[in-house]
């Protein structure tokens, strides 16, 4: 389908193209009554919604909502340090979406809002139709398996093998045992570590450790992978082999994937949105086109070149 995006602001309409069969609506101001028809160039018919809030509005081809991630005014206080300030925020399902902003902006609070790693002081959370803000302790648990997680610093457990610790995870969602082992051995051929499994995170290097962490999060079947500043920790070219790893998860299986980044390069590389937070608040959310993953030079002869070129004098 090619839908038309219209933004509004200050009534005065933009107007974009939009992928993945998505209309996109952003409502910069409150109480407003907009009638918005989108017309299709593969089927002649007319549809139409009317949105009343604050948000932005996605609907899918068949005219039904389409959203995996909702935070509607969500808030977060430390102390007396207000981390996030009313957010709302819609992701849609399948999408690539960047969360990008200075230290202390609020990003990784954000992320964590999103499966109650931190609980809002105020406001609703809901992933994949679930409200996870109204669920119990049980429920809630239950609801996070369809919620992957990689963070920075890996989270690997240290006296456990590769093997077991894509295991774990599926011990703790009460996976049938007779299937682990060829469900964590799936998961490791994706990531290209099958060849690891009976080593230690120590063994391994920090690419290998990330793969390790990204299978983890993939053996449940997630439908939603969150992802903490998963390349800050990794030389440029093991960047790019994560980042290929995410965007294969992201059209093989259609997992919604949500990456904070401090790295401008890392966000425009494979997102299709981006939020830019500002203490503690979304400055904007903009629609890019990703530039694709670039592989860097790693032979020891490239750094000279480009040392030399920028102001070498020569061998010291």
């Amino acid at each position: 389908m090619d839908f038309q995006v219209y933004k509004l602001t200050k009534n005065v309409i933009q107007k974009d193209r939009c992928k993945q069969g998505f209309l996109i609506v952003h409502l910069s101001f409150l109480t407003v009554n907009l009638c918005l028809c989108i017309r299709s160039s593969l089927v002649d018919r007319m549809s139409c919604v009317s949105i009343n809030e604050d948000r932005y509005a996605y609907l899918s081809t068949n005219g039904k909502w389409d959203f995996m991630i909702n935070l509607h005014q969500v808030s977060k206080k430390f102390s007396q340090f207000q981390a996030i300030k009313s957010v709302t925020l819609t992701i849609p399902k399948g999408e690539i979406h960047g969360i990008i902003g200075a230290s202390g902006a609020g990003k990784s609070t954000l992320l964590r809002l999103m499966n109650l790693l931190e609980t809002p002081d105020a406001g609703e959370v809901e992933v994949n139709g679930q409200r996870l803000t109204t669920l119990n302790n049980k429920a809630l648990r239950g609801a996070r398996k369809s919620i992957g997680m990689i963070f920075q610093h890996f989270n690997l457990v240290a006296n456990k093998t590769v093997h077991d610790n894509v295991a774990a995870s599926l011990e703790l969602a009460n996976y049938p045992k007779k299937e682990r082992r060829s469900r964590v051995v799936e998961c490791l051929q994706f990531v290209g570590l099958e060849g690891e499994m009976d080593k230690y995170p120590a063994q391994l290097s920090g690419g290998q450790k990330q793969r390790v962490a990204i299978a983890r999060a993939l053996a449940n079947n997630p439908q939603v992978l969150l992802c903490d500043e998963p390349t800050s920790s990794l030389d440029p070219n093991t960047t790019a082999e994560i980042l290929d790893v995410l965007e294969s998860i992201n059209k093989r299986f259609g997992v919604t994937i949500v990456i904070v980044s401090h790295e401008l390069d890392v966000i425009k590389s494979i997102c299709n949105r981006v939020t830019i937070m500002a203490e503690g608040e979304i400055y904007d959310t903009v629609l890019i086109e990703p530039t694709g993953i670039q592989k860097k030079d790693n032979r020891p002869e490239y750094f000279i070149e480009q040392l030399a070129e920028n102001g070498g004098r020569g061998h010291a």
